[in-house]
Parts: structure tokens; sequence; C-alpha cells
């Protein structure tokens, strides 16, 4: 028999997730040809980074990316391309020659919250645990099984909440709280009885009342009580929520046409605007046209994942990568892929999908060849790598010289002020169409939804389900920028255990981390003094969709990047970084920043990095509310050759991250060839599972 030709379109963690399925099935090179396309010169999508080797081979990313604990399927993925780079020796020189030299544990997160003008921060720790992401019991995460550890977390909350306090005491509260756990008790097994569920939510309210009455204004003077009882409100409500809605027998998803401050208050929260909550929707960049004003994510997502982040985490809360993500994460995948014998056809921009007459496949893929490999390299292929400390890494344009007139390519883009990375340059070497039946087979659909209204367009007319899911599936652009800067995290006077991962902080940017630990994987000359790099994200103010009708919309959205965080940085440093900032204004000392140029005052923010996530395919999917169901799940397409891969399918976490693009891609690698047989904490197995014994 011929083999089936796929083709994967797009370079992010679903698709190669994908390409990395397909190829751990047994006997996919007699089965399948697999050829990976890809607009520009580096793997990575959302997650690419490249070096800069004129300013100290910097790493320069998309935005702030840390991998969380529950990321099992992600992790096993991982897991199995360094180990399988270490055995080829396909990068024998890089200090990075397992998952565990590139991913190390990290386990404070930090919210800060502003009390009577005076912004605080609410350090977090969580305690380390033992097991291994991506190994151990493949169980299924059921909402009761969930509901059991919500339980158990909250009542271990409590005891540290009554410990704390000087006016309740367990005592005090002993018979509300065995009545509390009767009805928890009697809503569990009879939560299709009104009565039931009635008495429960009533004892619920009154033994919520009876902690405020009783705390009283012993929260104006304690803030670490005020704390624990921030997270006791918000888990009570949860789990009053998952009993009254009836979350336990319907699903998560049954409440995802509430938002989730909306859901949280109506079961009962008085801190929906708390700082704990407000990064929430920080980490999933959750407001509407990157409006802080518009916020929105669907309820039993948030929740969902929320319990899957703080419950179901292994060894830590967090791991740090120990370079860029393009070069920890793409890099090993495309060494240890490309050595299995998948193809890569870089510069190979897809423009359109087209459908067959009777709307039910895809027929064909127009191509926009960028570029092309010089004849006498044609045979070996583009090489997209080069190493620096040892590293595999993605530079930060093509290497021309490998290219047929590279040098007037190069000239050209600069001139236009482009990339090959922009949907807003359309010059290419030729157009080019796939073929079904003569060139490929099968499609892995692995490129971002918010392409799909350029490209995917003959896909939304044939397709109702399909057209309802790009329409309401709404994207929004990110903003990012780094500091390099002179002094250490001490010297720069922040406070704490480990250096910071914080959230919810204030607007225009939100979120910071410090990711000093990189300084070793650049190459800056000791003059240059780096002591320290920052990184900052957050979502920005956009359109529905990329306008790339509008030449100027790039270089607007970067000033504008650049804008907020020049406007971040003159008034917003002080609670960050309080001994090299202003105590009038809150504005940084302009100093610290690196600038081998030697410029002075703000000038010197010229010599580090920002951006805005413009690209179509680069703008990150929301999770709001009523938005749930119109997801696909990968094999469900709607086209009897596409599979799709990626953070925007129906997938089980469905919120931007990269666990969920990873599942999606498993997914989509199953709907192909049956492989994977099993996906950790997937929801779609046998019903009995529901039962599993109380945590």
């Amino acid at each position: 028999m011929a083999k089936k030709r796929i083709a994967v379109l797009g370079g992010g963690v679903g698709a190669m997730s994908a390409a990395w399925a397909l190829t751990e099935a047994p006997d996919w090179q007699e089965k399948y040809e697999i050829t990976v396309y890809q607009m520009g010169w580096r793997l990575g999508g959302k997650g690419a980074n490249s070096r800069n080797p004129a300013m100290g081979q910097r790493i320069e990313e998309h935005g702030l990316h840390i991998w969380f604990g529950f990321y099992d399927n992600s992790f096993r993925v991982m897991q199995g391309a360094y180990q399988e780079c270490f055995k080829k020796k396909l990068f024998p020189d890089s200090p990075l020659q397992s998952w565990t030299d590139a991913f190390k544990q990290h386990n404070i997160l930090t919210a800060m919250e502003e009390i009577n003008g005076e912004w605080k921060a609410w350090p977090i720790e969580y305690p380390f645990t033992g097991g291994v992401p991506g190994f151990g019991e493949e169980r299924l995460m059921t909402s009761k099984l969930y509901f059991r550890m919500l339980v158990k977390w909250a009542k271990e909350h409590l005891r540290d909440l009554l410990a704390e306090s000087k006016a309740i005491s367990w005592i005090s509260f002993a018979g509300l709280i065995r009545t509390s756990m009767r009805a928890i008790q009697a809503g569990l097994s009879a939560a299709d009885d009104a009565r039931s569920v009635d008495g429960f939510a009533k004892v619920a309210d009154e033994f919520r009342q009876g902690i405020y009455n009783a705390l009283g204004r012993e929260l104006d003077s304690n803030d670490a009580l005020r704390r624990k009882l921030e997270i006791f409100d918000l888990l009570f409500a949860m789990a009053r929520g998952l009993i009254v809605d009836r979350v336990l027998q319907r699903g998560f998803e049954s409440i995802d046409h509430y938002d989730a401050r909306e859901w949280l208050k109506r079961h009962g929260s008085r801190c929906t605007e708390s700082s704990m909550v407000r990064g929430m929707y920080d980490l999933v960049f959750a407001y509407k046209n990157g409006d802080i004003n518009q916020p929105s994510l669907a309820a039993g997502t948030a929740v969902r994942t929320l319990l899957r982040i703080i419950l179901t985490y292994k060894g830590t809360i967090v791991y740090k990568m120990q370079a860029g993500m393009g070069e920890t994460v793409f890099s090993p995948i495309y060494k240890a892929l490309e050595s299995r014998g998948v193809k890569f056809a870089f510069f190979h921009k897809v423009t359109n999908l087209g459908v067959s007459a009777d709307g039910g496949a895809v027929d064909a893929i127009d191509i926009d060849v960028q570029a092309r490999v010089k004849p006498e390299l044609a045979e070996r292929g583009y090489q997209p790598l080069y190493t620096v400390g040892g590293v595999p890494c993605w530079p930060d344009e093509p290497f021309y010289d490998q290219l047929v007139d590279g040098d007037t390519l190069q000239c050209r883009l600069a001139a236009a002020g482009r990339t090959l990375e922009s949907n807003w340059w359309t010059d290419c070497e030729e157009k080019i169409t796939l073929r079904r039946g003569e060139d490929f087979d099968e499609v892995v659909l692995g490129i971002s939804i918010g392409a799909f209204p350029f490209i995917a367009r003959e896909m939304m007319a044939a397709n109702r389900r399909f057209r309802a899911m790009v329409e309401n599936l709404p994207t929004v652009e990110t903003q990012a920028f780094q500091l390099w800067m002179n002094k250490s995290i001490e010297e720069l006077g922040w406070e704490g255990k480990e250096p910071a991962i914080v959230g919810a902080y204030t607007e225009p940017v939100d979120t910071w981390a410090d990711l000093s630990h990189l300084i070793g994987r650049e190459e800056w000359p000791a003059e240059a003094g780096v002591k320290n790099i920052a990184y900052f994200c957050t979502a920005m103010t956009c359109p529905d969709t990329a306008p790339v009708e509008d030449a100027e919309y790039p270089a607007r959205q970067k000033a504008q990047a650049k804008h907020n965080a020049l406007e971040f940085l003159r008034t917003s440093a002080k609670p960050l970084w309080p001994s090299v900032s202003s105590a009038e204004t809150g504005g940084l000392d302009w100093k610290v920043l690196v600038d081998q140029a030697g410029r002075t005052g703000e000038k010197r923010f010229e010599a580090q990095y920002w951006r805005a996530n413009v690209e179509p395919s680069d703008r990150y999917v929301l999770s709001v509310r009523s938005s749930t169901h119109y997801r696909l799940k990968s094999g469900d397409s709607g086209f009897a050759n596409v599979v799709m891969a990626g953070d925007w399918t129906d997938n089980g976490i469905n919120l931007g991250c990269v666990e969920a693009a990873t599942v999606s891609g498993l997914m989509a690698s199953r709907a192909l060839c049956g492989y994977p047989k099993v996906i950790f904490g997937e929801e779609a197995q046998m019903e009995q599972a529901a039962e599993l014994a109380a945590v």
C-alpha cells in the first residue's frame, strides 16, 4: 500500500505534539510520510524565541512562559524528545542533555494587592510534592474527584484561618462544621434532590456568614488573616457552586455560560475582586479586545483549570525553563523529529485551504514559497539552528547565506520593516498549490485559529459548525517587554525567598517574572554588567481581527507597546524595585538599564526588547463565557481529511496553555492513527470512573 502523506500545517505546540505522537506509533515510517509546512525560518508559534547576536546573544521571546506542574502530557513529550536527542547525540555539547536540565522547580507565586493606596506583595508558597510530571497514575479527573480534593483543601485552609484568628476557634464552630460536612455528604449522595441541595446551601451560607461575623474588624489589621479568609471564601464559593449548580453530575462545561466572577458572586463570594481572582484573569489574558474593562472567563473552565493547577501538580507548582522556550522546547523536538524522518518545509506560508466540490474535504493547500534554499544546499535542506553555549538556538532572522538571492531578500525586508513571519509581507518567490492525492492525503491543521479568517474562508463557508467555532472563539493581542539591568534582584530591593513570578499588578502591565537565571545562557561581555533579567507581559488593546489591509498597523501597535512599557516604568516600578525607584513618582532610575551605547535617561530603554504580538496566528485564544460549546474536538473538524491541533479545540482544558495544545495534538494523532491510546487526565473515559474513591 502507498504511504499516506500527512501535511502538518504550522510549527507550534499543537502541531509538533501531533507530529511527535504520529512518529511514536508503531511502524509509522511504513505507513506515513510527514511534512511540516512552516512560514518563515523557525518553529514555535506563540512559543517561538530567537537570539540576538548583536546584543550579547540575548534571548528574545514572544512573552513570558512558565510550565505548570500539572502539564503531564507536555512533560511526557519533552522527556521523550530529550531522551532521543541524548541517545542519538543530536546536540552533544549542550548543557541541556535531559528534561531535568531544561526545567527547574519553582514553588512561590506572588500576587500584588493594593491596600489603602499601597501595593503589597502576597507571596504564596506551594509545597513540593512527590511525583514527576508525565509519570504516575493515568486516572480520570472527574468533577466529583475534583470536588473531594477541593473540600479537603478548604478544610485545611479553614484550619489555618482559625489558627491565625484571635477572635474565633475551632470549638466555637465545631457544630457548624459538622453540620456542613453532613450537608456536603447529603448534597453528594442526593444531588438531584432539591431539598438536600437547598439544605446544604442554607447551612453553607450560615457557616460563611458566621465566619465573617466572628472575624469582624480583626480583618482590618491582620493581612495574613484577611488573605487566609480570601482563599477560604473562594474555595467555599466553589464548593457551594459545584453542588448547587449540579456541576458534579453535569460537568464543568455546564456553568461555562457564566463568567467566573459572576458565578463566584452567585455563590456568595465577597472576594471576586481580590488579587487571587485578578491574577487568574491576567494569567489567561481574559479581556475582550485586550480591554481590562471587558473581563470574560468561562466559569467552569476557570474553576477546573485552577483546581488542576493547584491540586494535581507533580513535583512543584511551576517549572522554569533554563533557556528560551524555542530552544528548550522546539529545538529538541525539531532535532528528534528530523532524525526520525519527518520533513520540514520552512518558508512555506499557507494562504488558503481549498475545499472539495462536495464541501467534505480539503482538496488543495495554497502556499507562498517565501524563499528557496540554494541549489547546492537543496539535498540537505535549510538548516535553521546554530549553537550558543552548546544550546541549539533559533536566530532572529533567517540564515540568508543559505537562500537564493538572500542578500536581496534581506534588504527588501529591512526596507519594508517586515519579517517573513508577518502576514503583512505578501511577496514570495513562487505560489504553489498542494493537491490532495498528489502531494498530501491528510492534514493536521496546527495553525492557530486567529489566522482562519484569512486562510480558512472556504472551510468556514462549507461547514456551519466550523464557521461557528471561528466566529465565537475571540482572540486577543498580547504585548511584552524584557529588561536587562546592572543590579541584582537584591540590589533592586525585591524581597522574596525566590526570584519572583508576579501577577495581578497594576495596568497597563500586570505580570512580571525575574528570569535572571538565564544570564548564563546569554553571552554578554563582562563590561556590560548584566545582573538581572526581567520579563513583562499583558493583554493589549486591539480590534477583533488583525487588520491586514492596514499596512501601518504592526508599527503602530509596536509603538504602543513601547509607550505602555515606558509609562509603566515611569510610574509603577517602586513596589517591585524600591531601591532603584523614585519615592515621589514611583518611576525607575533609568541608570539601572544596561545600554552599551551609553545613552542617558529613559533613552536607555532603546537597548531593551519589546514587541506587540499582532500576527493573526500569534493572537491568544480567549475562553470567554458561552464559548466552550463552539469548540470542536481534534478529530471532529467536519472535513474528512482534516484533524486539528491547538489550544483552541475542545481538549478538556480549553484555555490557552501548553498543556491544552499538547493534548489537542495528541488527540489529532489518535484521530489519524489510533495512537496514543491514553492521554493523561483525559475526561472522555468510562462513566464509572466518576465514582473514584475520595482523596
